[in-house]
């Protein structure tokens, strides 16, 4: 259902350069996936080990800083929340996820309250809402829920997430069906984004650094070609050179994340590849677009 992004975004990951130790990170460097200054939330931490998930039995309903850190040499993993929609088993969703080609009708109207990504040894946060309910922790990509599988955990009564205060935010994103809504002027250095779900499907933000100025037509035949199977044209920038820089896992509509990012001046493309129930990817339906961070 999901592997198109985690096959882009661990593009060049092989081989990165060092990263900064002051200022902006140069381009190229790998992306930091964790808040320069972490909020003041309850803190859920869930771990990827050789063994599979790691997460509490239980945790307490609010709004929460999540931590995951990939304890494995896997160069990019993520750790998904979903709610457990009633009357479908564990086994039901683990293998719905490890065989995405035949998603069932209940999987697109399952609560997705978002996630985190992480490099393989490192960690990555995002502000996550979690009301009380039965959820799993497992991955959007199909070869990692073969092997470390989905672990259950339970949210218990506790604050009610639209009671808190919200995090501030230097950038607000919006994502409809199907387009990715961004503001004007989007500077560089650390900041926080605030992604909001308002569409009736469910939906991720694939994030990358192009190499060079891309249009949002040069993005559609690349996506084009990828999808047939073809060399992406010699007239746009090269994918293989794309630079990955951050991915929100799947939201729900109506639901609402919190990330980091360190953003460079450059050339940034951002997308969501989660198909229709007809398998059309939503970024070929328009969700997809570009913008530059100036310098």
């Amino acid at each position: 259902m999901f592997a198109l992004v985690v096959a882009l975004f661990g593009l060049a990951l092989g081989s990165p350069a060092a990263i900064a130790q002051d200022g902006t990170p140069p381009a190229g460097a790998p992306p930091n996936l964790t808040f320069a200054e972490p909020p003041d939330y309850p803190e859920l931490t869930i771990m990827l080990t050789s063994e599979g998930y790691q997460v509490p039995a239980e945790v307490e309903a609010g709004r929460l800083l999540l931590t995951f850190e990939n304890q494995t040499d896997m160069e990019f993993a993520d750790a998904q929340l979903m709610a457990v929609p009633e009357g479908i088993s564990l086994d039901e969703i683990k293998e719905v996820l490890a065989n995405p080609d035949a998603a069932p009708a209940w999987l697109y109207d399952a609560v997705f309250p978002g996630g985190a990504p992480a490099l393989a040894g490192g960690t990555g946060q995002a502000i996550v809402d979690l009301t009380p309910g039965e959820y799993v922790v497992t991955s959007t990509d199909p070869s990692l829920t073969e092997v470390a599988g989905l672990q259950p955990f339970t949210v218990v009564e506790g604050e009610d997430p639209a009671a808190a205060d919200a995090p501030p935010a230097d950038v607000t994103v919006t994502m409809i069906d199907f387009a990715i809504e961004l503001p004007q002027g989007i500077s560089a250095g650390p900041q926080v984004w605030e992604v909001t779900h308002e569409g009736d499907h469910p939906h991720f933000r694939s994030m990358m650094q192009s190499p060079e100025p891309i249009t949002d037509e040069q993005i559609q035949a690349i996506l084009s070609a990828e999808m047939a199977g073809e060399a992406p044209p010699a007239d746009g920038p090269n994918p293989e050179e794309f630079m990955p820089v951050s991915y929100v896992p799947v939201l729900s509509t109506g639901e609402t994340t919190w990330i980091p990012l360190d953003l460079s001046p450059g050339y940034y493309v951002v997308a969501c590849f989660v198909p229709t129930q007809t398998g059309d990817p939503h970024a070929m339906l328009g969700m997809v677009t570009s913008f530059e961070v100036a310098a």
